[in-house]
């Protein structure tokens, strides 16, 4: 029977979860800022592959939950996912973190078109919408976006945390919009994933890559502290 691991640390707290066939999905949580991922998420693997009375080397496909998210925790579990495909030959699936709050949130949804925003940063965020599929769910695909930019169906929900700007929560008020905090479910990244490779969306380790909607702002201080050095290096002398 196919073993089905999933990877979810794009936020502070996740966790991974496994499945052997048609069997009960195990989940392992990891505990957040307390709780190092880059320490944590291999041993949490290997207890529930033992769980399982199977070994990471018996691992047929790898989903990862691919962000937008934390920079460190979407680094690690795509760098854990290749690992893991190259030591093991199993294939991997790429899911969209926006997709696994979706699939966490299904029962709350229903019905109802949603827009995910992650990865907040003023008023400029990463908007995903999405509509409930008879397998999955229907997506365009996300994009940069901001409050004027983004269009909301009178029937729409959205998904935002507390970082959600206060313009597209006004609009929300405005407009009667409920707004449900995300979640990001590891058993949802396992069933996104099965979805996906269902339909033949797997990736090689070296495409798999994280969804960073804007450079690191570690790098962005980087570019932009020598982009300044160079030009006071070029200045002529007064």
């Amino acid at each position: 029977m196919p073993v089905f691991l999933a990877i979810e640390t794009s936020q502070r707290e996740g966790g991974v979860a496994l499945c052997v066939g048609d069997g009960p999905v195990r989940v392992e949580p990891l505990g957040g800022a307390a709780e190092r991922a880059d320490v944590a998420l291999v041993p949490a693997i290997d207890r529930l592959c033992r769980q399982a009375d199977q070994r990471p080397t018996d691992l047929d496909t790898v989903a990862v939950s691919i962000g937008p998210g934390g920079f460190t925790g979407l680094r690690l579990a795509v760098s854990v996912a290749k690992m893991l495909a190259l030591s093991c030959g199993c294939d991997l699936v790429a899911v969209p973190s926006a997709f696994v709050v979706a699939e966490s949130l299904r029962e709350e949804i229903g019905e109802r078109p949603a827009l995910v925003i992650l990865a907040v940063k003023g008023d400029n965020f990463w908007a995903t919408p999405l509509r409930a599929a008879a397998s999955g769910w229907r997506s365009p695909g996300g994009a940069l976006g901001d409050a004027r930019s983004v269009t909301l169906a009178d029937d729409a929900v959205v998904i935002g945390d507390e970082h959600l700007p206060a313009s597209v929560r006004e609009r929300c008020i405005a407009a009667s919009i409920e707004i449900i905090p995300p979640r990001f479910d590891p058993a949802a990244t396992l069933a996104e994933g099965r979805r996906l490779h269902h339909a033949g969306q797997t990736t090689g380790a070296s495409e798999l890559l994280p969804l960073y909607p804007r450079p690191p702002e570690a790098v962005t201080l980087w570019q932009s502290r020598r982009a300044r050095d160079a030009a006071n290096r070029t200045a002529p002398d007064q």
